[in-house]
């Protein structure tokens, strides 16, 4: 049993809620660890997979659905990649921008990490050191 909070994707977008703050700083500050722990033969944990977050954020419905637009979005932008721009600087920010996907079985780290001021940054980094590299050479 989750606890429930009047706060859509609280577990999903702290990021976004903690920029919302900056902006608005009435809002309550979200707590993203979790305290529900679980009992397995003696052993008590709060291990969990990414699932844990999106199905107490969005339900079992609104986790479905996200999961299969992550694998599109994520095929789609791979196939373009693979096959119309073999090289340059779509592979470098595609390889950069999609650990998440690898990191999935262990935490959520696609809204976390991707939907965040960070990833602006490092995009605009690798671009700039890209021109100046190409350049350079």
């Amino acid at each position: 049993i989750y606890p429930s909070s009047v706060d859509p994707g609280s577990m999903t977008l702290a990021n976004v809620y903690e920029k919302l703050r900056f902006v608005f700083p009435t809002m309550t500050r979200l707590n993203t660890y979790n305290t529900n722990f679980v009992h397995f033969d003696g052993i008590t944990t709060n291990v969990y997979t990414a699932l844990m977050r999106y199905i107490r954020d969005y339900g079992y419905i609104g986790c479905t659905i996200l999961m299969f637009l992550f694998g599109i979005i994520s095929g789609f932008c791979y196939s373009s990649i693979k096959f119309y721009k073999k090289e340059g600087i779509a592979v470098i920010v595609y390889a950069a921008l999609c650990f998440p996907i690898f990191l999935f079985c262990r935490e959520e780290r696609i809204f976390m990490n991707l939907i965040s001021t960070t990833s602006v940054y490092l995009v605009i980094c690798i671009t700039i050191f890209y021109k100046l590299l190409l350049k350079r050479n």
